[in-house]
């Protein structure tokens, strides 16, 4: 579940307002962020993503704000870099290690015969949503991190996304791509500095 009422934000006090008494609350579901470049996709997910003390440190927060989420929330965006010289296995193992999870059926990497540093962006990004979809986070937060996939790897991620949903999930995610946004029938639009949702 995500949270948001009364959420008025600018990065300075010369910005102009990104976010003005926008509101919002969805639950369990596969969920589209959309709006123009430049609208706020990225900055209310890392609203979102970031603990109470942080988000003053994103910017101006107006007093009223609230975001609620309270439960364990992942983002993905294309900042993330898996370490290198690490086989696929080796990162699950540890991974699941210390996420002190255990899987009723074992992960079965496909590309751990080579270290993780050869593998292509698609593949990299593939083992994430593989993880991800055994750890079951209850909120995922997905910005642009599906963008730039192979299109054969596309039905895979969302079939990932649909397994988490099916098992409690709340997954929003940010993408400009058109054949990416069309698979998403629950919508949120960021429409002059508001949020409406469209399910």
């Amino acid at each position: 579940m995500i949270k948001i009422t009364d959420l008025t934000f600018k990065y300075s006090e010369m910005d102009s307002f990104i976010f003005e008494k926008a509101s919002l609350e969805i639950g369990v579901g596969l969920w589209l962020l959309d709006g123009e470049n430049g609208s706020g996709k990225s900055t209310l997910l890392n609203l979102i993503a970031s603990n109470p003390e942080d988000r003053n440190k994103l910017g101006l927060l107006g007093s009223g704000s609230l975001i609620e989420v309270g439960e364990e929330i992942v983002l993905l965006d294309n900042q993330l870099v898996l370490p290198s010289q690490l086989q696929e296995k080796v990162l699950v193992d540890y991974l699941l290690d210390i996420n002190s999870v255990t899987l009723d059926k074992p992960y079965k990497p496909l590309y751990e015969k080579k270290p993780l540093f050869q593998y292509s962006t698609g593949e990299q990004k593939m083992v994430v949503f593989r993880l991800l979809a055994h750890l079951n986070p209850k909120v995922l937060l997905v910005d642009e991190y599906i963008s730039n996939l192979d299109e054969e790897h596309v039905p895979e991620v969302f079939a990932l996304l649909e397994s988490m949903v099916k098992n409690g999930s709340t997954v929003f995610c940010s993408s400009n791509e058109l054949d990416i946004k069309g698979r998403f029938k629950n919508r949120v639009k960021i429409n002059e500095r508001k949020l409406e949702v469209n399910e």
